[in-house]
């Protein structure tokens, strides 16, 4: 990591990461280690505060004043995943003062009250139902639901509209209160830094509430038990001037361990070796070999909570040729058992992967998912590299048998074929 990296700790528990670069910008991100996760069982409340506190007022600013200096900025944002909220931005240098004041009054003092509340709520059921109506919205609650099951919670971060009816002023407030602390929070701030700016965050960040966030209790889950294939209806697919020429969309997903796993670098080049681009196994057996189209994608995501990882390919088919892709699919897992991958295909990946870590780090914004990495996982990019370089085949293979299902296997498929509904 570069050595002007700094991270630090302020007497109330705020984790600062600082990076100076030579830019006359800022990137932003104040981290909040308290999302969807622990909203259980009040689905979809953790991202309704997060709209509410935004363009809600503080207890500074009126909802006026604090969209104002929102327009100070380049760009910024606001978004709750499984884990965390948070708030990034993108501004010149000399608008850092106006973004910690802003932020520091958002996170910790939002009015929270009825009017805006009320309006948020519109807009966040306008946006659900947007969602639902879309392919990628159904798609990813039936998978994730059948992946990681539906205790308490579907884990997909996806919303309830009865529920978001149901919610309350005091629901919001009462779920501010369990998670936003100063010491269950991250600042990172990468560019064009001043000298003073440990006292100036100190400024607006030393004097805020701390408090003990309940640790989260969620079920342990192993390996998949069993085979689940799922016929789901698929009409955006249907082609009614010519049938035949209707597309089906396929995914096939299972259970891997997380990234917090030593056979984390191994997944991730396994994923990329069987389908993120034009020279991966499944897009040279599918597309250029028989021709069925060029929508294949495989992903490993680490990240879906400690102790569970995701590994899913997917893929837009011709519905008259999905049975014949989806045997291809398996042909081409069931091999992996079989033979080592071979040492030209992993340094191919591993070269993409090396240059992508590498990249990421001639731009702020992506200094900052460097600094969120190590931060939480304590990975520099000196280790990430260090990982990556310890790939082998050997040990791919000893991943793919113990980790990647033949077709007799226990995984999740779905069939979303228009010709079968």
């Amino acid at each position: 990591m570069n050595q002007d990296y700094t991270e630090t700790r302020l007497d109330n528990g705020l984790v600062i990461g600082l990076q100076r670069t030579p830019t006359k910008t800022i990137a932003g991100r104040l981290r909040v280690k308290y999302g969807s996760l622990h909203e259980r069982p009040q689905e979809g409340l953790a991202h309704f505060l997060e709209h509410c506190i935004v363009v809600g007022g503080t207890r500074k600013y009126s909802p006026e004043e604090v969209d104002k200096k929102l327009q100070l900025f380049i760009n910024w944002n606001a978004s709750t995943d499984f884990h965390k909220t948070e708030f990034p931005v993108h501004m010149l240098s000399e608008y850092l003062e106006d973004y910690l004041d802003l932020f520091s009054d958002i996170a910790f003092y939002p009015r929270l009250e009825s009017r805006i509340v009320e309006e948020e709520r519109q807009r966040l059921l306008r946006e659900i139902s947007q969602g639902k109506s879309s392919t990628s919205f159904k798609d990813n609650k039936i998978f994730y639901i059948a992946i990681l099951g539906n205790n308490e919670h579907t884990y997909s971060g996806l919303r309830n509209e009865e529920l978001v009816q149901n919610f309350t002023l005091e629901d919001l407030r009462l779920l501010h209160n369990k998670g936003y602390f100063v010491n269950n929070m991250d600042l990172i701030l990468v560019g064009d830094l001043p000298d003073n700016i440990e006292s100036l965050i100190a400024k607006y960040f030393s004097d805020k509430p701390t408090g003990e966030v309940k640790s989260l209790e969620l079920p342990i889950l192993g390996p998949l038990e069993e085979r689940t294939i799922l016929h789901v209806p698929f009409k955006e697919g249907y082609n009614q001037d010519k049938p035949e020429e209707s597309m089906a969309r396929i995914n096939i997903g299972w259970r891997v361990p997380d990234g917090f796993s030593d056979y984390a670098r191994d997944l991730m080049v396994l994923a990329n070796i069987l389908g993120r681009d034009m020279h991966s196994r499944l897009m040279t057996e599918l597309s250029r070999r028989r021709g069925l189209g060029y929508g294949i994608n495989s992903v490993y995501m680490g990240g879906i909570k400690k102790g569970v990882g995701v590994f899913e390919i997917g893929t837009s088919i011709p519905s008259l040729r999905a049975n014949e892709a989806i045997e291809v699919i398996f042909d081409q897992l069931e091999l992996l058992h079989r033979e080592e991958v071979s040492s030209e295909e992993v340094e191919r990946v591993k070269r993409t992967l090396k240059g992508n870590y590498v990249s990421e780090q001639e731009s702020n914004q992506g200094h900052v998912g460097v600094i969120e990495r190590i931060i939480d996982y304590g990975l520099t990019p000196e280790i990430e590299l260090e990982k990556m370089d310890k790939v082998t085949s050997k040990g791919i293979f000893e991943v793919a048998n113990h980790y990647v299902p033949s077709r007799n296997g226990n995984y999740v498929l779905i069939n979303r074929d228009p010709l079968k509904d």
